[in-house]
């Protein structure tokens, strides 16, 4: 009786063979998967750059204001100027006549 059991366990559980290539198979996949989320990253950058220009201090950019808090005869952008560049996150402050907004923005964010 305790033969058949043996037997019967013994079949169900996979070689030691089998699950060091599955193990393998599952790495290769994730190298490859992390090795094409760069490269879509790069692309991804470029395109960025080609369709927005880079913007310095002291450039004048349009703001956009959202809809909701503007009324119907104000203006749509709040012009502001570049005081300050966050090189690590590329993050903007921006002045306006009102004060320096407390908010740093980055560049898709305004024109």
């Amino acid at each position: 009786m305790n033969d058949i059991i043996d037997q019967h366990v013994s079949n169900h559980e996979p070689p030691v063979e089998q699950i060091i290539n599955n193990a393998n198979s599952l790495l290769g996949i994730r190298v490859n998967v992390r090795v094409n989320q760069e490269r879509q990253a790069d692309n991804m950058k470029t395109r960025s750059k080609r369709y927005i220009p880079e913007a310095s201090i002291g450039d004048c950019i349009a703001l956009p204001v959202p809809d909701i808090d503007k009324g119907l005869t104000e203006a749509p952008n709040l012009i502001c100027r570049i005081i300050y560049i966050d090189y690590s996150k590329y993050f903007f402050e921006l002045p306006c006549e009102a004060g320096v907004l407390n908010t740093l923005f980055a560049r898709n964010s305004f024109d």
